[in-house]
């Protein structure tokens, strides 16, 4: 089974099959024609973030509950979670499991010893967990290398005196400068786990665009 492109994160569409559901969750392939690549690359270009670039002829995984877009697996994704793959070691903590993109890709590493992952959705972990035990048994990888608890992360506590190398925080579906005060307060809550490396979804993105808010803020004000 092929699971690894050029950028070593996985190719979730060789994972996760289309049409795959469980519950209100569900799995779908797509694959952007030149022009639809080529509008997804125009929207990113004005939309202020860069983001949305997409590729004709290569297929991407999307998790849908409802009628939500939960996660893909486009190149703006794989480059948001490529860091902490890069700092995997250890024991790691992931919140939110989406398609499992971090979860696989820092299971397959050998400096990683185990993988948590913290999931509020039971029909995502449902859906999805299956299908990553399986990629990790192809490769011949223990499959309970990896954990998964349905539980609120904001409410779960670790065993006591459980440290953690690195920690990974992704329970955002949308990238607003609003979830800097949650992360904030999940960086506090897992501060004492002391963890080697700690990191959340497009955090630093968001807090450039909360000084550039705070900029035209004074600018206004001062006109």
């Amino acid at each position: 089974m092929k699971l690894w492109n050029h950028s070593d994160m996985p190719i979730m569409s060789e994972v996760l099959p289309d049409g795959a559901t469980f519950g209100n969750a569900r799995i779908e392939h797509t694959t952007p024609s030149e022009k639809e690549a080529a509008f997804a690359s125009l929207r990113a270009c004005f939309s202020g973030g860069g983001r949305g670039y997409v590729f004709a002829g290569e297929t991407y995984c999307q998790l849908y509950v409802g009628h939500s877009l939960w996660m893909s697996d486009t190149m703006d994704e794989r480059n948001d979670h490529r860091q902490p793959v890069r700092k995997a070691q250890g024991h790691v903590l992931i919140a939110g499991l989406g398609l499992g993109l971090v979860a696989l890709a820092c299971a397959r590493k050998p400096e990683v010893e185990k993988v948590t992952v913290i999931e509020i959705n039971a029909d995502v972990i449902g859906l999805v967990t299956p299908y990553l035990r399986a990629a990790l048994e192809a490769e011949g990888i223990n499959p309970d290398k990896l954990e998964i608890i349905e539980a609120d992360i904001y409410e779960w506590k670790p065993p006591r005196g459980q440290k953690y190398e690195c920690i990974w925080l992704d329970v955002w579906e949308d990238i607003c400068t609003d979830n800097l005060e949650s992360i904030s307060k999940l960086n506090r809550k897992f501060a004492r786990c002391k963890a080697g490396y700690r990191g959340a979804w497009v955090e630093d993105t968001l807090r450039y665009h909360l000084r550039q808010e705070k900029a035209r803020r004074r600018s206004r004000s001062w006109g």
